[in-house]
């Protein structure tokens, strides 16, 4: 426009994109190069381009938001799905924008509501901005897909007993763009349940699947919550139903048996595993419902609840056999199968055990007899576990003894056999049986008191002779249950403590055995005769013992002889000479023992029958020892003096006499008499190699060994030696060793020289090979030992 001296250039940009906005400069430059500039702002209304579809799960909130960008706009509007606008007030959705207008920028976001987000309210959501106020008049619109999955798990029932069957259904939302998999879980756990694997199934309409699956055999292990997880496409999505419990209706335990003795107090509980039933109650196996009664002991509890166990007790105190009965616990719902549900609880008072021997509850056997004993007790239930254990005065006996035979039932009663094949007096006994039951009840028997009676006389054993003055001691052995008095008689005569001299002691009847002892101090020969032992039983019956004979001996006497001098003659007599008449006596026979051991007959002189002498004309020390004078008569015991010592001191020779050479060799001297000190003990000549060692006792008082060493035999060692022994007050003796001989052998060049000096005979020139002549040199070694 010349006119008004004003030139104007125009710049368009066709198309706007948004990175066109910003500041535009506009230069104009003059002749002379003088530049004048101008500044202006293009602002670019637009918003982001439609976002790709999201996928929500339904029942949850969910935001989604929508820009506009440029000068502020004027008005933002959602629209749902079916194209209403959203208010902003509404209870479904929030509708809430940034304030206030920062950076150019307004934003607006909606929120869909957890109760909206539902498969139905799925689709497109349109957010409109508009610039009604500001030139250009402009509208701008942004969209955004929401695809809200669901998925639903029903049951075609959640409560079902033992044994039924339920089928699972997971109801989900379709998706056209991708592919889906349906996973069924049991307790938030993707495991696999038991079962025939989920199925496909039709739904009624086109924007919903189904998968099934069906849970039979049901029991206490499919029980617990259940879901079915859905997963969208390539982990775009996983959309989770809300659990359902799935509930089996159940006793928690099974039916049982309980043990209690009469007078216990008794506690039965039974349990449902399921949804509270309406009532639990207890029945008599009568059908009649059992009621609190104070008066007899019985209180039923209240039913009690904790989480999905439901619980009701039954208590009896003071048990009594009437109690005894199968209780059924009945559980009952209003809606659903099953409706009702029972649980037995068997309560057991069993009786006490009776014990007889057929139909004796005491018996007394006789010896060697076979008797049979049987416990008798209640045994009503097959199936429980019931042992019997019998016992001999509190005491088990073990079942591997082979009396105890296996229990047997018949019927409601069990037996058990206690079985005596030969009787002795140790079966004497107060037998009881103990039956345990289940649950540690114990039931024993009443005592069985069975006794093999028996009266013996245990000391002395046999007859027996005793010295004038002596006291005689007997000691008897009463078995038997029961004893009421026990007695000693001396012949026909009742013995009694009030007589002098006269003591019995009777001791206290342990387990079936009694003992009694009856002594009789200074004895004589009016105490000679036949005691007997007699016992009375409670029931009159009387036992006595087999008689032992006493024969009272005065008179019996031993004399030594009158000289213990080496070489000298000396004589022993042993001589009855007063109280009973050996003809009184059965074959009396009277001895003379030295150190215990009896001396042959051949070396006594029989005087008489009551008189025998031993002579030594030449005694020595191997007549040393102790001396006792016994007199014996057939079955009528053995009587001994007291021993009296006879000493000889006496060394009576070495030994050995000969021995091997260049080989050690132990000489022994043989002492008698008087046990002396080994500095008593002299060996000579003192030889070097030769020593004298430790003394030998034997444990005798008549009777030494002394030791004499030689280390290594030859000519120098040969001896003799001489042991000599000091036996004090002016007593010694010696004796002197011959030179000792040896044996001696060589061999060289295959030639064998064996000397036998001990005849002085040689082997010569014995030429012989390999195993031949080694056969001969031992043959030649043999005969030398044999020289």
């Amino acid at each position: 426009d010349k006119s008004n001296s004003v030139k104007v250039k125009v710049y368009t940009v066709p198309q706007a994109r948004k990175d066109d906005g910003g500041d535009y400069t506009c230069t104009a430059t003059y002749e002379n190069d003088k530049k004048v500039s101008a500044t202006g702002t293009a602002t670019i209304r637009y918003t982001d381009d439609d976002a790709p579809e999201e996928y929500v799960a339904a029942g949850k909130d969910t935001t989604i938001s929508c820009k506009f960008y440029g000068d502020e706009v004027d008005t933002v509007t959602w629209k749902d799905p079916k194209g209403d606008d959203i208010p902003s007030d509404g209870n479904d959705y929030t509708i809430s924008d940034s304030t206030p207008y920062a950076n150019k920028v307004k934003e607006v976001s909606l929120t869909i509501k957890a109760d909206t987000a539902v498969p139905g309210n799925a689709g497109v959501y349109t957010c409109i901005g508009t610039w009604s106020t500001k030139q250009p008049e402009t509208v701008l619109e942004y969209k955004e897909t929401v695809l809200i999955k669901e998925a639903k798990l029903t049951a075609s029932t959640n409560v079902l007993g033992v044994g039924g069957t339920t089928t699972l259904s997971c109801t989900y939302t379709k998706d056209t763009t991708g592919t889906t998999e349906v996973l069924f879980m049991k307790s938030g756990t993707a495991t696999q349940i038991p079962g025939p694997p989920a199925t496909e199934q039709d739904t009624e309409d086109n924007d919903t699947a189904r998968k099934v699956m069906t849970l039979t055999d049901t029991n206490a292990a499919i029980e617990g919550e259940y879901s079915c997880k859905v997963t969208y496409g390539t982990d775009k999505l996983v959309v989770e139903a809300e659990p359902l419990m799935i509930s089996v209706r159940r006793p928690k335990e099974e039916a049982d048996e309980s043990y209690a003795k009469e007078g216990d107090d008794v506690t039965l509980t039974c349990t449902f595993v399921s949804d509270a039933p309406s009532g639990l109650q207890w029945k008599k196996s009568d059908g009649n419902i059992v009621e609190t009664d104070s008066d007899a002991g019985i209180t039923v509890g209240q039913m009690t609840s904790d989480k999905n166990e439901h619980s009701i007790t039954l208590q009896i105190k003071g048990v009594k056999q009437s109690n005894g009965n199968i209780y059924t616990c009945e559980a009952k719902w209003d809606s659903d199968e099953p409706g009702t549900l029972t649980l037995t609880r068997t309560l057991r008072i069993p009786g006490v055990p009776t014990v007889t021997s057929g139909t004796e509850n005491s018996l007394v056997m006789k010896v060697e007899t076979a008797q049979t004993f049987t416990c008798t007790y209640d045994h009503k239930s097959e199936d429980a576990k019931v042992s019997v254990t019998w016992s001999r005065y509190g005491k088990d006996i073990p079942n591997d003894d082979g009396k105890v035979q296996e229990a047997t039932r018949t019927g409601e009663k069990g037996q058990s056999l206690f079985v005596i094949s030969s009787a002795s007096p140790a079966d004497t006994g107060r037998y009881k049986c103990k039956v345990k039951y289940p649950g540690d009840v114990e039931q024993e028997s009443a005592e069985f008191v069975a006794s093999v009676r028996e009266v013996k006389i245990t000391e002395p054993s046999a007859n027996q002779m005793l010295k004038a003055t002596s006291t005689a001691t007997f000691s008897c052995v009463v078995t038997g249950e029961d004893q009421d008095k026990r007695e000693w008689l001396s012949g026909e005569t009742l013995l009694s403590t009030t007589t002098t001299g006269i003591e019995i002691n009777d001791e206290p009847t342990k387990e079936g055995v009694a003992n009694s002892e009856l002594k009789i101090s200074d004895v004589n020969e009016g105490t000679t005769g036949t005691y007997t032992c007699r016992v009375t039983f409670k029931d009159s019956t009387t036992v006595s013992s087999s008689g032992v004979i006493i024969t009272v001996i005065t008179g019996l006497t031993l004399t030594v002889g009158e000289s213990t001098t080496k070489g000298d003659a000396s004589t022993f007599k042993c001589e009855y000479s007063s109280g009973l008449s050996t003809e009184a006596l059965p074959n009396p026979k009277v001895s003379i023992l030295q150190n215990g051991e009896a001396l042959s007959d051949s070396l006594l002189t029989l005087i008489d029958k009551g008189r025998v002498e031993y002579t030594v004309t030449n005694v020595a020390g191997p007549n040393s020892g102790k001396y006792t004078c016994s007199m014996s008569a057939d079955d009528r015991g053995t009587l001994k003096t007291d021993s009296q010592d006879f000493k000889v001191n006496d060394v009576t020779e070495i030994t050995p006499s000969n021995g091997i050479l260049n080989n050690p060799l132990k000489l022994t001297c043989h002492i008698y008499g008087t046990v002396v000190a080994d500095s008593a003990i002299t060996w000579t000549p003192s030889i070097a190699d030769v020593s004298k060692g430790a003394s030998v006792d034997n444990d005798d008082e008549f009777y030494k060994q002394s030791i004499l060493e030689i280390k290594n035999l030859g000519e120098a060692t040969k001896g003799p030696y001489t042991c000599s022994v000091d036996f004090g007050s002016g007593s010694s003796e010696k004796v002197e060793s011959k030179e000792i001989t040896f044996a001696s052998f060589s061999k060289c060049n295959g030639v064998i020289n064996v000397s036998c000096t001990f005849y002085r005979c040689r082997f010569v020139a014995v030429r012989c090979q390999m195993s031949f002549c080694r056969l001969v040199y031992y043959i030649r070694i043999m005969l030398n030992l044999l020289c």
